[in-house]
């Protein structure tokens, strides 16, 4: 994102008083450090991660009063990046303009039916009643392998359960055929864009289109193909259970049956993806979209197509990838991610999904951060002036990790907006991968200015 020198300054100033807004407003102590600094030598400060790279581990232990101890023997993790920056978002909200707009750009029209089943034509009630008819006849051949195949032993329970599962296939299907009848040929367009969910033609094909929000979960939104079968390998029009994935297989990945090339895919899904907003992203990963039958014996599979992902960052550093490091906390509900996902193949896009949809509002780039010496030093003085944020019943606190990279603070003042700041967390985290384990409250320092960020201005304590 390119400024001149005078736009450069004025953003950059406006972006730093954002950033501090969630943060406590101490003085920082710059003579508190690690022993190797001093006052003059602190204010110097790093432009790059990369000047910071040989700081390998902090090993250090300390008394904070007779009966409160620290010891650190902490790895440092810094990312391979050569300039941070800080990002300011804003969270989309689902109001009907933004409905309106984002359906008349993706569908060429605002004329879209209302996704409720009240509203439905008899094209959408053939196409679900379709489906429980399949489902139906794949449950009664399954049923009858229970019932007679000796070579396993099912328990009644599960016989039970799939009769019980026929049953309200059957219920759906007389309900699907009576609605059919009455049904009209043509549904009516909506002028009310206050729900949920619609669908609409394009390039002959229907689309449907969710706006969610969910307590709990991450707002999201949908775009898929209503009926995969139109746009799915030749091989495979007639299956009886499609489904479809991303795969890394390389035997795939060199059959890929799609003719578009991977950098054409990615500039078809960046068009839909500006359409709903979502700009200024990374790519991650990119797999082919692999094909197959679930009912198919022998599991043929066919690949035909990109499964793409990105997410929202700045430079090849991703957002999200840096939690809190306190599992006490119900993290996974408040931590943005910003995740895309997106299916697509010669016929377009097939299917996509937006988690946590945010506007990207500007971004001030390769900011100056704080030495490692300093940042240590800091995080000292925050131990040693307030043990009780951090001691629990234990005498001794065990730190294992400090980790510079990207942390979310809300912005106080303006509701839906939040920035992306360089942070150093200090933690004792025990395991690694999804067995990973935090022992103690993390210690969170601005990389820039140095001031200690709150637990409670990071993520939300259920009340």
């Amino acid at each position: 994102m390119r400024k001149n020198k005078i736009e450069k300054m004025f953003f950059t100033v406006g972006m730093l008083s954002l950033l501090l807004s969630g943060c406590q407003k101490a003085e920082v102590d710059y003579e508190m450090n690690s022993g190797a600094d001093t006052q003059a030598e602190s204010k110097g400060q790093e432009t790059s991660p990369l000047g910071m790279e040989e700081a390998g581990e902090w090993t250090e232990d300390f008394s904070i009063s007779e009966d409160k101890n620290v010891s650190i023997h902490a790895t440092v993790k810094i990312p391979d990046v050569e300039q941070m920056s800080v990002a300011e978002l804003q969270n989309v909200v689902f109001d009907e303009e933004y409905k309106k707009k984002v359906i008349q750009e993706l569908y060429g029209t605002s004329e879209v039916y209302a996704n409720e089943q009240k509203n439905w034509s008899k094209d959408r009630w053939q196409t679900l009643l379709q489906s429980y008819e399949i489902s139906l006849e794949l449950n009664e051949e399954f049923l009858l392998k229970m019932k007679t195949d000796s070579s396993v032993q099912y328990d009644a329970e599960s016989i039970e359960n799939c009769e019980k599962q026929n049953e309200r296939l059957k219920r759906e299907i007389e309900k699907c055929t009576k609605e059919l009848e009455n049904a009209p040929d043509t549904a009516v367009a909506v002028t009310d864009f206050s729900g949920e969910s619609y669908y609409g033609k394009i390039d002959s094909l229907t689309y449907e289109i969710g706006f969610y929000t969910e307590e709990d979960y991450a707002d999201r939104i949908t775009f898929s193909l209503i009926d995969q079968s139109l746009v799915c390998p030749e091989e495979l029009k007639d299956a009886r259970e499609l489904c479809y994935g991303g795969t890394v297989d390389q035997n795939a990945m060199n059959g890929n049956l799609c003719t578009i090339t991977e950098e054409e895919a990615k500039k078809q899904a960046e068009k839909v993806l500006g359409t709903i907003g979502w700009t200024e992203f990374i790519w991650q990963d990119t797999k082919v979209l692999e094909w197959s039958d679930y009912e198919d014996e022998d599991m043929n599979y066919y690949t035909d197509g990109y499964y793409l992902t990105c997410e929202k960052g700045a430079g090849n550093l991703v957002f999200g990838d840096f939690d809190t490091g306190y599992e006490l906390l119900g993290e996974e509900r408040n931590i943005y991610n910003g995740t895309a996902t997106i299916c697509i193949n010669d016929h377009g896009i097939i299917e996509l999904m937006v988690e946590d949809p945010v506007y990207f509002v500007q971004e001030t780039e390769n900011v100056s951060l704080l030495s490692l010496d300093t940042v240590k030093g800091i995080i000292k003085k925050e131990l040693s002036d307030n043990p009780d944020q951090y001691f629990g019943e234990e005498n001794t606190l065990h730190f294992g990790e400090l980790e510079l990279n990207y942390l979310r603070i809300e912005d106080e003042n303006r509701a839906g907006y939040f920035s992306y700041v360089p942070a150093w967390r200090l933690c004792y985290k025990m395991g690694s991968g999804s067995n990973r384990k935090v022992a103690s409250v993390p210690v969170f320092v601005n990389a820039i200015d140095g001031s200690i960020i709150n637990l409670e201005d990071i993520i939300q304590v259920d009340q």
